[in-house]
This record gives C-alpha cells, sequence and structure tokens, in this order.
C-alpha cells in the first residue's frame, strides 16, 4: 500500500515538473497591419488596435467583446504596445 502511493506521488510530481514549463509559456504577440496586434491562447484571441486605442477578446462561439485595455496592459508581453 505504501509503495503504492509512493509510486503516485512520483507519478504526480513528474506530471506536475515536465508540465509547469509548457503551461508558463506566454503566447507571441504578433503585429499585424494597420496598428493591429493580436495573440492567441487557449482557443482565446486577444486583439489589440492602436489607432483606436481598444482592446477586444474574440472566443469561438462567444464572437467578440469590447475590453478595458488596462486588462491587457497589465501584461508583460503588452505593455510596450499598449502605452496609453
Amino acid at each position: 500500500m505504501k509503495r503504492v502511493i509512493l509510486n503516485s506521488l512520483v507519478i504526480l510530481s513528474l506530471v506536475v515538473c515536465i508540465s509547469f514549463p509548457v503551461m508558463a509559456k506566454t503566447p507571441e504577440v504578433k503585429q499585424l497591419k494597420d496598428g493591429w496586434y493580436i495573440q492567441y491562447h487557449q482557443d482565446v484571441y486577444y486583439l489589440v488596435d492602436t489607432k483606436t486605442q481598444l482592446c477586444f477578446v474574440w472566443t469561438r462561439g462567444n464572437g467578440i467583446t469590447l475590453i478595458p485595455s488596462e486588462n491587457l496592459k497589465n501584461r508583460e508581453e503588452w505593455r510596450n504596445i499598449i502605452t496609453w
């Protein structure tokens, strides 16, 4: 019984250690044309229009929604893009 629990803990630890770096990787922000930027992350698209200074989130099935710029501005990968 102790061996089964120990084996389970070892396997769980390996899964956590292997999956953590994958989960921690931040998706790249891609520059489109005309001041638009996009980032795709787990079935969610973040769209930023730097000309109108508007930010959007788009999910499949739910459509596009305007979101406050502060929601993205606080994220490291958007700080140099969202400057307003």
